[in-house]
């Protein structure tokens, strides 16, 4: 049975804290603030499963004050877990599933070579081949080092479309903070080229009067931040399953149930 069931209201600035005992040892819940404007539904769903974990927490403390027997404040924690959390808990789980299957595929598209828009099979021969020059060129380096420093130097897609999709197979595959900064610098060049850059008078400024459309580095930026929302969306599925474990644990120690048991009542399944 857990006891001094309580919200840490000191670590509001950081995210939602619960902490509770079980065993002599400290547990704890965690959802961090900061992905309500990157991933709003996750975000809502574990908010609402924090709702429910307080509200269970706080009636099963008040049924440990008023009952004797343990079997008793057991069945008040089951019974609390199923009207309070566990409609949240699979609604945050749901949310957290479809976050990580969507992040996949942007991820997945992302990795992919650029093909010409009209590929005829010339054209697909002569991009394999350059493609097949560029790795050639980036063999001959000895030092990991100055591959890397050649690769992001190179400007356009053209070196990065042969070396990132591929990048296992290269001189990166033995540094993998490398070949993370070549991939991330090929989506952010990826993103870059599908951005739209229509005319627009809002780009028009006094000292540049016939400017109508966003410089590169504006381009840039906007992919950069757009790529870089992918890594928030992961870290906040990330967070969302630390945040289930730890319900699930909570659920096991208030009922005096197993894991799986646990898993299943939350689940909306017999225990």
């Amino acid at each position: 049975m857990i006891t001094n069931f309580k919200r840490i209201d000191g670590a509001a600035s950081r995210g939602s804290l619960f902490q509770w005992s079980y065993n002599g040892s400290v547990v704890s819940a965690f959802w961090p603030a900061g992905y309500s404007n990157v991933v709003p539904d996750v975000d809502n769903a574990a908010t609402a499963l924090n709702a429910g974990i307080l509200a269970a927490g706080n009636e099963i403390a008040a049924a440990a004050d008023r009952l004797k027997k343990t079997d008793e404040i057991h069945g008040v924690a089951l019974e609390a877990v199923s009207r309070f959390v566990a409609a949240p808990f699979r609604y945050l789980r749901d949310r957290a599933i479809a976050d990580r299957d969507s992040v996949g595929m942007a991820r997945a598209s992302l990795r992919q070579p650029v093909e010409r828009q009209s590929a005829t099979p010339y054209s697909i021969a002569a991009d394999s081949l350059e493609r097949q020059e560029i790795r050639r060129t980036l063999d001959q380096f000895d030092q990991i080092g100055e591959a890397f420093d050649w690769v992001m130097k190179s400007t356009g897609l053209t070196v990065l479309n042969a070396i990132a999709p591929s990048i296992d197979l290269t001189i990166f595959a033995k540094d993998k903070q490398l070949a993370d900064l070549v991939q991330e610098e090929f989506a952010i060049r990826k993103t870059a080229r599908l951005i739209d850059n229509s005319p627009d008078d809002i780009f028009a400024t006094a000292s540049q009067p016939l400017r109508n459309k966003a410089d590169y580095d504006q381009i840039r930026n906007t992919a950069k931040a757009r790529v870089g929302d992918l890594k928030v969306r992961e870290s906040a599925v990330s967070d969302a399953e630390k945040l289930l474990i730890a319900v699930i644990a909570f659920t096991s120690q208030t009922g005096n149930i197993s894991a799986d048991e646990a898993f299943r009542l939350l689940m909306g399944k017999s225990a």
